[in-house]
């Protein structure tokens, strides 16, 4: 048996509704305690009765004994906390509810048609050979079979009850969610870190097997499966509707390399998120060619042309020399310019002038255009080399900072995440206006990869709380807590 006590996962909310349900459930439980068990079948989930929608909440609220509610929610616990911390105690309330009415109306609606009423026809051939059940009609033997149905119903036959499909549920959103996280698992051999996705590949797998042991008939493992499978949904939902940032720590970018982007509605349109792509190129084509534009040097080298080397409107320098008049045009000679470009004499000058353009000589690429290019192509690590070797020649080389805090996320998504907190670090000398921010960036990084909570606690110290907005504000609040915690724990 595996006991979860805790997680390495940020927490950027406290955990409202998941310490309301745990005590909800406990004084539920006590407070039924004097009630006959008869009293509240028809709370649980029953097969083969109709619908209750009622009853796919109230289900997941009653339990069998203690060892059943206890053992639930020492694992409601560790699961919730991770949730919620990341989504605030109302869309944890709201998910909850949605993961319980799911799951238990799926179960209800599959199990419409195999009612109890199979095994009640089974119990009624112990009347075979009976006189009085010989001479009774159809009509009547039915009614007794029915008699039969009610009272396995009545006696928690065909019934479920309890929150671990909730907390399986929430097992599977904690794998979607934060797989490359670490759970703090404890066991008969000791304690230990998994990862996220271990602790619930373990702990599905192993239900997995018991539903295939029963032939996958409704049982205790195939309830958990159902809880998981509904959680899986409703947490993978979410995440492409954006409704939860994972900062790119979920298992879509753990998969793809990169961080996921929530869909839009416009994209989630058949057709028309192929139409936004290509309206979207076009419009980076024109700007690519704009910006080339602008980018061209704006000095140029005019040439004057051969016609006009000889007026009065030209560059160059004419005199008349006085000789005898003799009827004839006095002779021109040209004096030698001072730029050595146009010096010689005119015999020198070319017959063929189709050279003689307008000519551009392009500007050498600045160095924050080289790291421009390489973080558009996705090499980070080249823009960090780049960015290492300008300061290095120029030790008040001051790139963007978009550039640099694309640089630093760039590396975070490939895991480089040393050399991530130093460009932040770089980036909070060279631009005060944005240093909190990143501050706050590169606390997370100590605490979530390094695990560095003093650390931690020295950058978040220096963080300015008044200029971050207000989800900056939630993760700084929380962080400060977390480091905290940990360091009123060590002392």
């Amino acid at each position: 048996m595996l006991l979860v006590t805790g997680s390495d996962a940020p927490l950027y909310h406290y955990p409202i509704t998941t310490v309301s349900l745990i005590a909800i459930n406990l004084l539920i439980h006590v407070g039924l305690m004097p009630v006959e068990p008869e009293a509240i079948i028809p709370w649980c989930l029953s097969y083969g009765d109709g619908l209750h929608p009622l009853q796919w909440i109230s289900c997941n609220f009653l339990h069998a004994g203690w060892m059943h509610v206890i053992g639930n929610m020492i694992f409601l616990w560790p699961f919730g906390l991770l949730v919620e911390g990341k989504l605030g105690w109302l869309r944890m309330l709201v998910l909850c509810l949605a993961i319980c009415i799911l799951h238990a109306s799926v179960q209800q609606v599959l199990m419409l048609r195999s009612n109890y009423g199979n095994e009640a026809s089974e119990l009624a051939k112990q009347f075979d050979g009976n006189e009085e059940w010989e001479v009774m009609s159809e009509d009547e033997q039915a009614e007794v079979i029915e008699g039969l149905r009610k009272g396995l119903l009545e006696n928690g036959h065909g019934v479920s009850l309890g929150s671990s499909c909730l907390v399986f549920g929430l097992l599977a959103i904690c794998a979607v969610w934060a797989p490359v996280n670490e759970f703090d698992v404890v066991s008969r051999w000791g304690a230990y870190e998994w990862p996220v996705l271990t602790v619930a590949a373990v702990f599905i797998v192993k239900e997995l097997i018991g539903s295939l042991l029963v032939g996958g008939a409704i049982s205790t493992p195939m309830l958990h499966m159902f809880g998981a499978v509904a959680g899986f949904v409703l947490g993978l939902g979410m995440l492409v509707i954006g409704w939860v940032d994972c900062e790119g720590f979920d298992i879509v970018s753990q998969v793809t390399g990169e961080k996921f982007e929530p869909w839009t509605a416009k994209e989630l349109i058949p057709g028309r998120k192929l139409a936004e792509e290509k309206k979207k190129a076009e419009l980076e084509a024109v700007q690519e060619k704009a910006r080339l534009e602008a980018s061209k040097p704006k000095w140029q080298i005019t040439l004057p042309q051969q016609a006009s080397l000889l007026s009065n409107q030209s560059k160059w320098t004419s005199v008349n020399i006085s000789i005898p008049d003799t009827g004839q045009t006095p002779a021109i000679k040209l004096i030698k310019s001072p730029d050595t470009l146009f010096s010689g004499p005119a015999t020198s000058m070319p017959t063929d002038t189709s050279w003689i353009d307008e000519t551009d000589l392009p500007e050498p690429p600045r160095t924050e255009d080289i790291l421009e290019s390489a973080v558009s192509h996705g090499n980070f690590k080249g823009a960090l080399e780049i960015l290492s070797t300008a300061i290095q020649s120029n030790p008040l080389f001051k790139p963007s900072a978009s550039v640099i805090n694309r640089i630093a996320e760039g590396l975070i998504q490939t895991k480089q995440f040393d050399s991530a907190a130093k460009v932040f670090n770089f980036g909070i000398k060279r631009y005060p206006a944005t240093a909190d921010r990143w501050r706050l960036r590169v606390a997370q990084i100590l605490i979530t990869i390094r695990k560095d909570l003093a650390e931690a606690a020295i950058v978040l110290q220096k963080v300015n709380r008044q200029k971050l907005n207000s989800p900056e504000t939630a993760k700084f609040d929380a962080m400060l807590l977390q480091t905290k915690d940990r360091n009123d724990l060590n002392a």
